[in-house]
């Protein structure tokens, strides 16, 4: 239902049609600190200049005040910023990507679809892009250092959530 949902949305199905689709790429980059990582993204669709992916969320959460909220909440902007990165790091100019588009599917009928968009250069852009360099400044220094932070050690006391106590 969702993939007919997205054929019969006539903005999906013009981006969708002919894409390149499950694309994978590896793009080396030099970070910052001057520590190499190697990046890897799983495109869900690409015709340039726009790459796509598709989310199924919850009745509702296709709102525009829904899914923004679910796209700071699960990161979707560092995945924008980071794909469309990757993507223009290694490809041939004429195959630049200017854009991310989240093609959003309600998984219950009447299986409604939006569409949001992530420009190269905007602000959410730039927001993914920073929280991305860091996430990868501290993986590097983890491979490099061979430590990688966790939990607590040892023995931890279990107690009652604030909610639980809350509902007594």
């Amino acid at each position: 239902n969702c993939v007919r949902a997205l054929e019969l949305d006539t903005a999906a199905s013009a981006l969708l049609v002919d894409s390149e689709c499950e694309v994978s790429v590896w793009a080396p980059l030099t970070l910052p600190s001057g520590r190499e990582v190697m990046r890897r993204a799983r495109l869900d669709a690409v015709r340039a200049p726009v790459a796509c992916d598709i989310k199924v969320v919850q009745e509702g959460m296709g709102a525009k005040r829904e899914f923004e909220k679910l796209a700071w909440d699960r990161r979707y902007i560092v995945q924008a910023a980071y794909y469309l990165d990757a993507w223009n790091d290694v490809c041939a100019d004429g195959d630049r990507l200017e854009a991310f588009v989240f093609f959003v599917v309600e998984r219950a009928a009447p299986w409604l679809v939006s569409r949001y968009e992530i420009a190269v250069g905007s602000d959410e852009y730039h927001a993914g892009r920073e929280q991305y360099i860091n996430d990868l400044e501290t993986y590097a220094l983890c491979v490099e250092t061979k430590s990688w932070p966790g939990y607590a050690d040892g023995f931890q006391k279990l107690e009652m959530p604030g909610w639980v106590r809350r509902g007594k």
